[in-house]
């Protein structure tokens, strides 16, 4: 056996054309290709590394894990020369390999012997079969399809390793690594393969459908195709096709693909874990995992073939070569029966197996008997004709009969139902046999699961830090600053880029009375000052233990810990320097106080609010009188006149004092110490420091989300009880409907008991994988618990009218006529369709959001979101399926309930009471269906015009919805202290984040230019709505000729202000300036809504609902963007938040805009009606953009961090009500009503508790707002909908028959039809018998 080519990697390989080199000399499957057509190029054209200098110890791992056997200066230009000479060498190989797997075999077998010496019948070698060519067509014949098979390989290259770039770089590999690879890598590696592989086999399938149409025109010397003029290939397939023609066996080898790189990759992993993996054993353990993979997989590269061929108008993919397959499963099953899905795989020793082709029957009635059970059609554009027909009258291909559209769309319809019905038949049958093995097997999973969760579970609080955009402008800036300035541990405040642990106090005088005098609330008081030195002495005496090393730390000690990292902002207040000099404490026009014996500092409008004021005074008298000058006027010498009075300002008046005690921490062990010390600092302040002089209102870096969350846990029962009061409302009126022989018994509770078993094992199975859950998580639970009680409420309804339907009305023994077989499936199949089409719906949209999503706390949630659904419904299908028949049976045996008394054999005779729908609906019903059309369409069609309506004015409004960081009413009430430091620090501050503009490369900053630049960059950030004037400029500090030129020591000619503003280095004996940075600020991080608060609807003219401070990020980024100075860029560590505001925003709009698209697309593939999707994409639309349309208007509604994660959770609830409602429109609406009913009691109970937690109120208000709507949609919008549409359809079809009936008026009076018009009229007969005609 030729030895193939030594495979790099695991990299599957493409359906390509086989190379010369890749044979099988015995009766196995070919390595060369895991597929027939395309020979695989990846392994020699992908993109190469450069190597890496000498002596990197890290090297990046090849992209994509593809390598490649050669180096060229441009890797692209050598790629596709290598692709076109590898194929150009094996392009007559996979030709011949290609017609095999079609089935042609135009030589005659011969009789041979087996390895084992059996003797079996033999098709000729593949040179025999390349010469059969070469005699007909030439040696130009062998390379028919060679165009676009090179074209499929290139395509389908170039994809794959741009997608790969796409991905970014790959986990750096150590080379020589000895320790063993970990399933985790391999699953990395095998995903990433994945996707590549999968957009280049999405995008170059067209390609490989022509190549596999050219080359399967030699079988009928057909010229439709072309192997250059792709054009023409284009016009051939989509006139025969349409779009769906360039895809036909996209699905199965997608699936050899995928299979390939999965069986490679484990087979690999395994062998390097288990075996020696030294780097020579690398390449025979790929060959080895390569060959049992492509051996594997092979079957569907014969699948692919076939399937490209098929229906394509040519000679090969019809009969009598080809049968005409379904699709590519049918082709799949009758080529296993056959046992011809090996056809091909071998170029030698090709022993015959099984039946060989279809054999050519002699007259066309044996053709006919023996292929009627399948649909053999000719296939164009826009005709069908039956291809028996097309034989038996000798009609050519291109015989045009009448448009097919509708009848062929009905087809597919009614194959869609029929295998619908038959899996629902099957899924019911095996319920029925199997109850109770189904019930235990879910039981012990589900249970074992949640014993998991128990005992595994890992539960940490919420932070708004997980809505952190990952990879986004804010967090690259950051990034850079720190490679450019490093670390700002040391640094001064303005330069700080994160939020770090800190206790922030701001100071007032405690009034005796409500005196507002100014005298009463000033801090300029000695008794006041020492106070203050009180107070920092109990701070600093607060202690926290270190549960790993069982030490104690105040704040001095962890300031040595951390090496000083710590900052005492406003310690000035502290200094003897101000004790003294406070009750005449000058005012400093720079607003800097500083005291240069100890170093402390403060800053005027941060230690003293912006409300500090200023006096004109003189300066002090000397208080002693000189003896000389005594004696003088003794003397009575003229006496010089005194010096007039010099006048100075001082601060006359401060309204509170602000101290900030900072650790700037740059571990996670030291921010844990941190956060320790300021919990403990706080709680200490609130709950013990006691001061009968100035009021304290203390917060810290942690405090709104540790009260916050606190709260919540302390309010969590109470959502809780709500839970269980709605299951009890729900359980109440799903128990009332119908009478004893009707009753559901406890599937009410066998739902409430499925809920909590699917909770638990998803919750288990995250545990299980040592995922954190979030706290906010159980949101997921609570909005999970309405979509299972609609379901339970839908099966109990639809149970409740079948059984009614199927109980006579005789007092015969009936317990013999209630079959389960027939009941089961009526009740699942009127109810677990729609059932699996939500369970689509929001697997989709939630996998699609956790994959685009860059915020790690939307993406958790998703896939989270994704796997409870997915289990939720097993569950459903399986345990309280197994309860639904459990119930079947026991009304079989004439029980109620599970007590052994029976009821009596009338018992289930109907009516025996009136229904609720008869004794209180019956004469409004009436009412309504006596009335005029003309009142009847007036009616709907006001309410469907309100409807329309109501969905643009929400939409509109739904734009307007503002975005917020932070607003009083998340803090429960008795949040005082904090409540009084935010107040103040918003009214009597207007000092906010600092903005940073950095330039991070060398410019000529003596250049008059490039200074004006800099300067109006930061004029325009000053003259923004939410900046105050403050500015900092290292300009206007340092001399640039002295830094420049000077040859001081650097710390000599860089001033202590310009610190770690400016880089400077010493290039070539030359002093250039590498970076530098300056800064402007913003008044405050809570900004406002521009620009008329009193207008709702102005900000969606304005800017879609963006704040100002969130459009002045906005143009900073447009100002650095649009200025001259190359590369600057602006930061704050604020912009990280606002743009995880932007983007929470954006998101939620999207997937409210997804949610309604993917349920018009699914259903319209799943139930192929598209009037039921555009009703269902309109009344979601109105329902999710009206919940928060009520909010907004009713609640001033904004998007934040603590209502971010229900918002995304919200637009799933009632997806399962609109879908079965939709469908059911005609039916009652009470299994609906019932659960919306039982929601509005729950929350009406659950608004009598004395609720403070914000997301609380949110969720009450929200599924109020959702259910009111709804039910307004389900019983008024959706019937007036439909009514309308039916009068339309019913109009249109009468209009159709009156023009039919005409047609058939002038056609009995025309002359007898043509043999083609009566095969014609049979195609359009409904129930036409073809064969009976033929």
């Amino acid at each position: 056996m030729a030895s193939p080519p030594p495979v790099s990697t695991v990299k599957p390989t493409d359906s390509s054309i086989s190379d010369e080199n890749d044979l099988q000399t015995r009766g196995h499957v070919s390595l060369a290709s895991a597929s027939s057509l395309l020979h695989s190029a990846e392994r020699l054209v992908a993109p190469i590394q450069t190597p890496l200098p000498a002596g990197t110890p890290v090297q990046q791992q090849p992209t994509g894990g593809f390598t490649s056997t050669f180096n060229s200066a441009n890797p692209m230009f050598a790629v596709l020369k290598a692709t076109a000479l590898q194929q150009a060498f094996g392009h007559p190989m996979a030709y011949a390999r290609t017609l095999m797997q079609m089935g042609y075999e135009p030589l005659p077998v011969y009789r041979g012997k087996t390895l084992l010496g059996k003797e079996a019948l033999f098709y000729p070698n593949v040179f025999r079969y390349l010469r059969y060519i070469y005699n007909i067509d030439g040696f130009t014949g062998l390379y028919r399809g060679f165009g676009c098979a090179v074209l499929s390989k290139m395509v389908c290259w170039y994809t794959t390793t741009k997608v790969d770039e796409l991905l970014g770089p790959v986990e750096p590999v150590v080379p020589d690594d000895k320790s063993k690879p970990t399933w985790d890598k391999c699953i990395k590696k095998t995903l990433r393969e994945v996707r590549c592989q999968s957009w280049g086999i999405l995008i170059s399938h067209p390609f490989q459908v022509m190549a596999i149409r050219c080359m399967g025109q030699f079988i009928g010397r057909e010229t439709a195709y072309s192997s250059i003029n792709l054009f023409q290939n284009v016009q051939e397939i989509y006139n025969r096709q349409g779009i769906g023609g360039f895809f036909v066996g996209l699905v199965p080898r997608w699936l050899l693909e995928i299979a390939t790189i999965v069986i490679s990759n484990v087979l690999i992993h395994l062998l390097k874990s288990q075996l020696p993996s030294q780097s020579e054993m690398v390449p025979l353990y790929e060959y080895m995992a390569a060959f049992v993979a492509q051996t594997a997989t092979y079957p569907l590269s014969v699948v692919t073939t076939v399937t490209a061929i098929n229906r394509s108008g040519l000679r090969a993919g019809m009969l009598p070569i080809t049968p005409i397959y379904a699709n590519w499963q049918d082709a799949y099953r009758q080529l296993g029966k056959t046992e011809q899905l090996k056809r091909g795989s071998s170029f030698f020793n090709r022993a015959v197996f099984g039946n060989v082709g279809v054999p050519v029957p002699e007259n066309i009635d044996d053709l006919v008997t023996a292929f009627q059970r399948n649909t053999l059609t000719y296939s164009n554009r826009n005709q069908q004709i039956p291809f028996v027909l097309l034989i038996r009258n000798n009609i050519p291909m291109s015989t045009s009969v009448t448009n097919k559209d509708n009848q062929r769309y009905s087809m597919g319809s009614n194959r869609i139902q029929e295998r619908s019905d038959r899996f629902w038949n099957g899924y019911s049958k095996i319920l029925i046999r199997f109850t109770q093995p189904i019930l235990l097997a879910s039981l012990v999973v589900t249970v074992g699961l949640t014993v998991c969760f128990f005992y595994f579970v890992q539960i940490r609080q919420f932070d708004q830090t997980d809505f952190i955009v990952r990879n986004g402008k804010a967090q690259q800036n950051a990034q850079r600053i720190s490679e450019i300035f490093g670390n700002d541990k040391d640094f001064r405040a303005h330069q700080q880029m994160d939020l770090y642990p800190a206790l922030d106090i701001i100071i007032k005088r405690k009034l005796s009375n409500n005196s507002r005098d100014i005298n009463e609330t000033n801090m300029l008081n000695k008794d006041i000052i020492e106070e203050i030195r009180v107070l920092d002495r109990h701070i600093q005496s607060v202690r926290i233990n270190n549960s790993k090393n069982s030490l104690q730390y105040n704040f001095s000690a962890l300031c040595a810990v951390i090496n000083h990292a710590c900052v005492v902002d406003g310690n000035y207040l502290l200094s003897d320097k101000f004790r003294q000099d406070a009750l005449l404490l000058p005012h400093i026009k720079s607003g800097i106080y500083f005291d240069s014996l100890t170093g402390a500092n403060g800053l005027s409008s941060f230690i003293f609010s912006k409300d500090y004021k200023i006096l004109n005074t003189t300066v002090p008298e000397e208080d002693y009188v000189d003896e000389e000058e005594e004696e003088e006027e003794e003397d009575g010498e003229k006496v010089p006149e005194p010096k007039p009075a010099q006048f100075i300002e001082v601060v006359s008046y401060v309204p509170l004092f602000r101290i900030r005690y900072s650790l700037n921490i740059s571990t996670d062990a030291m921010r844990s110490l941190a956060l320790q010390w300021e919990r403990e600092v706080l709680r200490y302040l609130n709950e013990k420091f006691h001061s009968s002089l100035i009021h304290i209102s203390p917060s810290t870096s942690t405090a709104i989300s540790d009260i916050v969350g606190k709260q919540a846990r302390d309010e969590g029962p109470f959502m809780t009880i709500m839970l269980l009061i709605f299951f009890i409302f729900v359980g109440f009126f799903i128990s009332i409907q119908g009478n004893s022989h009707t009753s559901v018994g406890y599937l009410s509770l066998c739902g409430v008991i499925n809920l909590a078993l699917a909770s638990g094992a998803t919750f288990g199975l995250l545990a299980v994988f040592k995922l954190q859950i979030i706290e906010p998580m159980a949101l997921i639970v609570f909005a999970v618990a309405i979509i299972d009680s609609m379901r339970i409420s839908i099966v109990c309804g639809e149970y409740h009218r079948i059984i009614k339907d199927h109980l006579p009305v005789s007092s015969n023994n009936v317990a013999t006529k209630i079959d389960i077989e027939k009941i089961l499936p009526l009740i699942i199949k009127s109810s677990r369709p729609y059932f699996l089409s939500t369970t689509l719906i929001l697997i989709i949209v939630y996998l699609v959001l956790s994959l685009l999503s860059p915020m790690s706390c939307t993406r958790y949630l998703g896939l989270t979101l994704v796997l409870y659904v997915f289990i939720d419904y097993l569950t459903h299908c399986t345990f309280f399926s197994a309860c639904l028949v459990f119930t079947l049976k026991r009304i079989k045996s004439r029980r109620h309930c599970l007590l052994c008394h029976h009821l009596p054999n009338d018992h289930y005779i109907k009516d025996r009471r009136r229904s609720f729908q008869k004794v209180v609906l019956e004469k409004p019903l009436q009412f309504w269906s006596n009335r005029n059309a003309m009142i009847k369409k007036f009616c709907t069609g006001f309410l469907c015009l309100i409807s329309f309506g109501f969905i643009i004015f929400s939409v509109w409004s739904l734009f307007s919805i503002d975005t917020h960081l932070f607003e009083d009413r998340f803090l429960p009430k008795n949040a005082t202290t904090l409540k009084s430091y935010m107040n103040s620090h918003i009214d009597q501050y207007n000092i906010g984040p600092v903005i940073m503009f950095v330039i991070p490369q060398p410019i000529n900053y003596e250049n008059k230019k490039n200074q004006a630049l800099i300067r109006h960059l930061l004029q325009q950030c000053l003259n923004e709505p939410t900046t105050n004037q403050f500015k900092l400029l290292w300009l206007d500090q340092e001399n640039i000729h002295t830094i420049l030129t000077s040859k001081d020591p650097m710390n000599v000619r860089v001033t202590p202000y310009s610190q770690n503003d400016i880089i400077v280095s010493e290039i070539n004996n030359k002093t250039v300036i590498k970076a530098s940075r300056f800064y402007c600020q913003y008044q405050t991080s809570q900004g406002k809504t521009a620009p008329n608060e009193n207008s709702k609807f102005w900000t969606f003219f304005h800017s879609l609902g963006d704040r100002n401070d969130l459009q002045t990020m906005n143009n900073m980024y447009t100002y650095a963007k649009q200025s001259s100075i190359p590369s600057i860029f602006p930061y704050s560590f604020i912009f990280a938040h606002y743009e995880s505001l932007a983007q929470i925003r954006t998101e939620i709009y999207l997937l409210m805009l997804f949610v309604v698209l993917t349920t018009f697309v699914i259903i319209f593939i799943i139930f192929t009606s598209f009037e039921k999707g555009l009703l269902l994409f309109s009344h979601m639309l109105a329902l999710q953009a009206g919940s928060l349309t009520c909010l907004y208007l009713f609640h001033d509604l904004t998007f934040n961090f603590a209502n971010a994660l229900w918002l995304f959770i919200i637009p799933i609830i009632f997806c399962d009500t609109l879908i079965h409602a939709s469908f059911n429109i005609t039916k009652s609406k009470w299994k609906y009503n019932r659960v919306l009913l039982s929601l509005i009691i729950s929350l009406s109970i659950f608004s009598l508790f004395s609720i403070e937690t914000y997301i609380f109120h949110i969720i009450r208000l929200s599924l109020l707002y959702q259910t009111i709507i709804c039910f307004v949609l389900i019983n008024f919008i959706l019937p007036s909908w439909h009514y309308l549409i039916e009068r339309m359809f019913k109009k249109a079809k009468e209009e159709k028959l009156t023009t039919a009936t005409a047609t058939a008026a002038v056609l009995e009076s025309s002359q007898p039809l043509t043999a083609s018009t009566e095969i014609q009229n049979l195609v359009y007969e409904p129930n036409g018998n073809t064969i009976g005609s033929i």
